[in-house]
């Protein structure tokens, strides 16, 4: 049963996030550059999507909390649960009521301020739940290891960072306070700068506190 619902998961939402993307790219261009006619057309036609785009969302939306099942809501798994409620609240209580809306005031050829304004909240709501549905699926692809998390910075980085230290990985750079044995040389609260390549003497900056290099006896 869990490997059916392993498949079924992703498949879903491969599913439905390409429908709501084609919903949302048809009603915009054909508002934007197509005939009355071509509108009504697009308009009629989307609420025959929802047999295909509403068993998809259910799908998803019941495979996602049967994987969470037993597992801890944190994280990625956490963050997808989240999502999931709000994606069916926008589908149930704003896209399905506004697309038959809109399919019944385009039928009857009634192009007025209300089309329109519910045109617009339709398509804000349709922009939402394919962004949660693509955040979703980025984070299924990261949990399987589709896809590469972002790295996290070691904190001895961010300490440097605080302090304002800058590094180099080609010539790192050291600031020294304690006298310090360099081959014959002895150093003293000099800074000094590392060569990467182990044959090339260390350079020296001027001296802190002292106006040359001392010898040692």
């Amino acid at each position: 049963m869990s490997k059916m619902v392993t498949i079924i998961h992703p498949v879903a939402g491969a599913l439905a996030l390409p429908t709501i993307a084609i919903f949302w790219l048809s009603t915009a261009l054909t508002e934007l550059f197509a005939s009355q006619a071509t509108i009504t057309t697009v308009k009629t036609a989307i609420p025959w999507g929802f047999l295909l785009l509403i068993p998809a969302l259910v799908a998803t939306g019941g495979s996602g909390f049967a994987l969470a099942k037993g597992r801890t809501w944190a994280g990625l798994v956490g963050a997808k649960i989240k999502r999931m409620p709000f994606i069916a609240i926008n589908g149930i209580l704003v896209l399905i009521p506004s697309a038959l809306f809109l399919a019944s005031k385009a039928r009857a050829a009634e192009f007025d301020t209300t089309f329109y304004v519910v045109q617009a909240l339709e398509l804000a709501a349709g922009a939402e739940n394919i962004t949660l549905l693509g955040r979703n699926m980025r984070d299924g692809l990261k949990m399987k290891g589709r896809l590469r998390r972002r790295p996290v910075q070691p904190a001895h980085h961010e300490h440097n960072v605080l302090l304002g230290h800058k590094e180099n990985h080609h010539e790192p750079s050291f600031n020294l306070q304690q006298p310090v044995h360099i081959g014959r040389r002895h150093v003293c609260g000099c800074h000094v700068r590392h060569r990467s390549d182990p044959g090339r003497l260390l350079e020296e900056s001027q001296p802190r506190g002292f106006p040359g290099v001392v010898q040692p006896k």
